[in-house]
């Protein structure tokens, strides 16, 4: 969400003291230090500042980040706060998810409420059910789904009600204590704060071997994808892949520099084309080109690695393409095995890149001149 926001500032179509603004199919885009949003939009709202004060509705969803969040006019969908202090003053007719140190919720919520905070206030009634997080809770209104709750210390104001099932997670040798007015002990449930994150979903074991498995199914397609470009490479095109990869063997530095200024040379070509307004168009284009010739030259910095690691050895160089694809392979893989190490892997592989292309590029500019 923030990503977008400052995207939509960098592209503003007006911008000064309120900060930047862009409206684009419908949707709108704002970011400022201090930002009043008092125009309706007619799509979704994406907005981000140090204080976002938001008076006007919105048709879609509204997506908020900010120090100091309030929210006068609801949104068409759902809502999406984040923030330090977070005031929801409006009636929602959709579903809100919520992130604060601070978090008050005073008007009444017609969907489902997510919220995680330290400090949180329900004061406006809720049409379904709540997930709820805090360290300290203040629930003084009407719940009508069910309740799932995990806080240190709850505030029942005189009216708090649940009228679903009443979740609470608390440690154990700790029991909540519930006022009857609240919910009958048959729909009272405690559980296991531990059984929080089980409930809540996968737990960070899970999501870290399929983190494992998934980095490990994309290090084997990437060596398999590698390879097999360069084996169509050289199958099209021997002679010419040949003097590639004989330059990034015999001139690693020229490759380098020269790889490394032609794809600054198109991703500076279109961000300085974007600055006109009218050329902003042709920026994604720009960058999808610097991308793909980057990876282009990583494929041939492969390879070139590869070849280099089998004469390092004492071998001959193989003259068939599947040779020379095992040969792209194995390149492939010490540069992803290089590329594992921290902060300075990438770098690694960041510079076969710009070799690769700087191959290319100082071969191409040798026969213009010729």
């Amino acid at each position: 969400m923030a990503l977008i926001c400052l995207a939509g500032s960098a592209m503003a179509q007006d911008s000064g003291p309120a900060g930047s603004r862009l409206s684009l199919g419908g949707d709108s885009y704002a970011a400022a230090e201090d930002l009043t949003l008092d125009a309706a939009t007619a799509g979704d709202l994406f907005a981000i500042g140090e204080d976002v004060t938001v008076t006007a509705p919105a048709a879609g969803a509204m997506h908020l980040a900010g120090r100091r969040v309030t929210v006068m006019a609801a949104p068409g969908r759902a809502l999406y706060a984040m923030g330090y202090r977070l005031a929801i003053r409006a009636d929602l007719s959709d579903a809100a998810t919520l992130f604060g140190a601070e978090v008050t919720v005073a008007g009444a919520v017609a969907g489902n409420l997510r919220l995680f905070a330290r400090e949180a206030e329900i004061l406006g009634p809720l049409a379904g059910s709540a997930i709820v997080m805090a360290q300290d809770l203040r629930l003084d209104a009407t719940i009508a789904g069910d309740l799932m709750l995990a806080a240190e210390d709850v505030d029942w104001g005189p009216g708090a009600r649940v009228d679903g099932r009443l979740i609470i997670y608390a440690a154990p040798g700790e029991t909540a204590e519930v006022p009857g007015r609240v919910a009958s002990p048959d729909r009272v449930e405690h559980r296991d704060r531990a059984d929080f994150e089980h409930d809540m979903g996968p737990s960070v074991s899970d999501m870290r071997r399929t983190a494992t498995r998934g980095a490990m199914a994309g290090f084997g397609i990437s060596v398999v994808l590698v390879a097999a470009l360069a084996t169509a490479a050289v199958a099209l095109a021997p002679a010419r892949v040949a003097t590639w990869r004989e330059t990034v063997l015999d001139r690693p530095g020229s490759s380098l520099g020269a790889g490394f200024l032609l794809v600054s040379a198109l991703v500076g070509a279109g961000f300085v084309l974007a600055l006109t307004i009218i050329g902003l168009p042709l920026l994604p284009a720009l960058l999808l080109v610097a991308g793909l010739a980057a990876y282009a030259g990583y494929v041939l910095g492969s390879y070139s690695l590869g070849v280099g690691i089998w004469l390092r050895l004492g071998k001959t160089m193989p003259e068939g393409v599947l040779p020379k694809a095992g040969l792209a392979a194995l390149g492939a893989v010490v540069a992803g095995l290089i590329g594992l190490i921290p902060f300075l892997g990438w770098l690694v592989v960041l510079a076969l890149g710009f070799a690769g292309l700087g191959a290319i590029a100082l071969d191409v500019r040798a026969r213009r001149l010729t």
